[in-house]
């Protein structure tokens, strides 16, 4: 039996380079190494050519993955996008960091368009990452970097959660979970900004980014940077008129014959391990939410969602074909006693807001 992959995954690359002196010159040995981190969003680790891909075009990511480390076994903390990025930006477990749920408004689903006095009242104008939260941004610009988050924030849009309110010298993109491509409203509601102010421009908002970012490198190229590159490609479009996304017909040219309109505290140090001079230290990862539990123990996967339930052994069964669970009830227990201990630690964490009752 088989089933199709998660569409609701983050493909995460992380290119670091050394400085444009010549590699070996003693500018080179004293600058720290300027780094690009590029999100993608709802893309599935199978929409990769790389990882083995028949339908979709990704060159210049196959090309990444061929001279760099490509992670079979990378996980991000939630198949959801808010609480999802909140953990990439903070490298703590959504749990821990306050932002466990989505930030958006649940009405639009229902057609409803908000008014802007509604807006202001809304969600999305008033939730946000717990300020007391310590993010990547604020981590590099204490090192001495220029930093930049482009792209899809997704951890508040009030000005106090804006990425320049929180380490992040310079901010281009939506501050919210989605817009619409070529608009770049959300349902209606202007949702660009440039730093703190909303910007009205013409153009594919991913091709936008894109020029945001070579801008932000070329006026750093002097000097260490930091560049937080989150595109919201290639998830859905935010408007309640028209789903599509009608991307450029250059990128449709790649796919001859496809139909458009077709829907489809801690930190670990992985440097070592992304360097190939050790194995990740790492063995276990856990998931929750309001209707899902998971556990990732040693080569064993245990979820219990609506879709889904079973347990799996992905070292012999990556496909997750085969449910353990009456076959091997002592390794059923012993993972869910494990993702019991660490929803026990979560609960004894540091409460941090939006979401929890505290």
């Amino acid at each position: 039996m088989s089933r199709s992959r998660p569409r609701s995954l983050f493909a995460l690359t992380l290119v670091a380079w050394g400085m444009l002196a010549p590699a070996g010159s003693a500018q080179s040995r004293q600058r720290p190494p300027n780094i690009v981190l590029i999100v993608s969003d709802n893309q599935a680790y199978v929409d990769i050519g790389a990882f083995g891909a028949k339908d979709a075009v990704t060159p210049n990511l196959d090309r990444t993955a061929a001279d760099g480390i490509m992670a079979t076994s990378f996980y991000v903390t939630s198949p959801a996008c808010t609480p999802s990025r909140g953990s990439i930006l903070t490298g703590r477990y959504p749990q821990r960091n306050g932002l466990y749920e989505m930030i958006r408004n649940e009405m639009v689903r229902y057609g409803h368009r908000y008014t802007p006095e509604e807006y202001a009242y809304s969600p999305e104008m008033t939730l946000g990452m717990d300020p007391r939260e310590i993010n990547c941004g604020e981590m590099m610009k204490s090192a001495g970097y220029a930093t930049a988050a482009i792209g899809k924030w997704d951890s508040g849009r009030a000005k106090r959660y804006l990425p320049t309110r929180n380490g992040f010298d310079y901010f281009y993109g939506l501050p919210i979970t989605g817009i619409d491509y070529w608009t770049h409203d959300r349902y209606g509601v202007p949702s660009m900004f440039r730093n703190e102010e909303l910007v009205k421009e013409e153009g594919f908002s991913e091709e936008l980014f894109t020029r945001e970012a070579l801008r932000f490198i070329g006026r750093n190229r002097d000097q260490p940077f930091f560049l937080y590159l989150a595109y919201h490609a290639p998830s859905g479009t935010a408007d309640l008129d028209d789903q599509r996304i009608y991307p450029p017909q250059k990128y449709l040219d790649l796919y001859p014959g496809l139909d458009p309109t077709e829907r489809r505290t801690e930190y670990l140090d992985m440097l070592p391990v992304l360097q190939r001079k050790m194995d990740s230290p790492r063995t276990e990862m856990f998931w929750k939410s309001r209707h899902s539990r998971a556990a990732r123990v040693g080569n064993f996967k245990w979820i219990v969602a609506p879709q889904l339930d079973g347990l799996f052994d992905l070292a012999n069964d990556p496909g997750e074909a085969s449910d353990l669970s009456a076959s091997r009830p002592d390794i059923l227990a012993f993972v869910k006693a494990r993702w019991d201990n660490w929803n026990r630690e979560m609960e004894h964490a540091e409460p941090r807001g939006p979401f929890r009752d505290y």
